[in-house]
């Protein structure tokens, strides 16, 4: 839950000689890769944007007055922790760490965050995110530059990614030469039938098997980076 027991699990991984990685599953998918690898065609990016805000099917009984492990603050279990991390993982895996950070929340009567927002700068651009599981949201996730955009349908759950130029950009122009019946935006999504979770767990099984004892994007700095942000923001709530 905090940097604090991540260091020490990873202390204990070291000394162990066994491998161990968190288990965020949009990272490591093809369609995270398509956005890796087709970054720079955006140019200078200026602003980042994620959402995940679901209504948890426990909440109805929450508010009926019954104190689910969902709602249980001694779990750990609010919005920023349970839901927030899938907006903000992907963003310490394509940019690292931010310069600071500004957030706010909505507390519940169990003194949990229902749902949140958080502003993070970046040298030269903005991250924005939002989250919440209390509330539904249909929002896709987009990486602004002055050359172009690229568009994530669910930063949790990664099924498509496309890239819209800038009109008359270099980026647009390489699109038309190699499409002549170029409408505007570039489909990039990598198609897949197998299960969401196959990835992360293909993952944590080559790691195993390499003797490797962690994972490059899914890796022990970009963990205890992300906890950094959510420490910082649960700290000074």
């Amino acid at each position: 839950m905090s940097v604090a027991e991540a260091e020490a699990m990873f202390a204990a991984a070291r000394q162990s000689g066994v491998t161990l990685m968190e288990a965020m599953k949009p990272t490591l998918t093809p369609n995270f890769k398509a956005i890796i690898d087709n970054l720079p065609k955006v140019g200078t990016v200026r602003q980042y944007f994620a959402s995940f805000c679901q209504y948890s099917s426990r909440y109805d009984r929450f508010k009926a007055g019954e104190l689910l492990n969902a709602f249980n603050p001694v779990l750990g279990s609010g919005a920023l922790r349970d839901i927030g991390v899938y907006t903000l993982y992907p963003l310490v895996v394509l940019f690292g760490k931010p310069l600071r950070v500004l957030s706010n929340s909505i507390r519940l009567s169990s003194g949990i965050d229902g749902v949140g927002s958080i502003i993070l700068e970046y040298p030269g651009f903005l991250a924005t995110v939002i989250y919440a599981k209390i509330a539904n949201a249909h929002l896709p996730a987009q990486i602004l530059g002055e050359e172009g955009t690229l568009v994530i349908d669910r930063i949790n759950h990664i099924q498509e990614v496309s890239l819209i130029p800038r009109k008359n950009s270099p980026a647009e122009a390489a699109a038309i030469a190699l499409d002549p019946h170029y409408q505007g935006k570039i489909n990039l999504t990598q198609p897949s039938t197998l299960d969401e979770y196959f990835y992360e767990v293909n993952e944590f099984i080559d790691l195993v098997l390499q003797g490797r004892r962690e994972s490059e994007i899914n890796s022990w700095a970009n963990s205890l980076t992300t906890l950094e942000i959510i420490d910082s923001i649960i700290n000074n709530d």
